[in-house]
């Protein structure tokens, strides 16, 4: 196997753990989410939004959220692609 392709192959593998990793961290965030609503419910009012952050860079747990499903996305179509490339 040449050395470019050995190079693509550990560049493929390294993209498929992070997508993995993101994926399972967006399962938390949902579920984090759902323990949130539950709480809401039991003390039956309306929480705050949970920011990350501080000041005016502070942001939502939804747009972190966001941000990591836009990354799963692009590097799905990496994937993807990376794939034909080696085929």
């Amino acid at each position: 196997m040449s050395d470019k392709k050995k190079t693509r192959r550990l560049l493929l593998k390294a993209m498929q753990s992070e997508s993995t990793w993101l994926q399972k961290a967006l399962f938390a965030l949902a579920k984090a989410e759902d323990a949130r609503e539950s709480l809401a419910e039991l003390m039956d009012e309306e929480l705050e939004p949970v920011r990350v952050g501080s000041g005016k860079k502070a942001v939502s747990l939804s747009e972190v959220g966001e941000a990591l499903e836009q990354r799963v996305s692009t590097l799905m179509e990496e994937v993807q692609e990376e794939r034909r490339v080696l085929r």
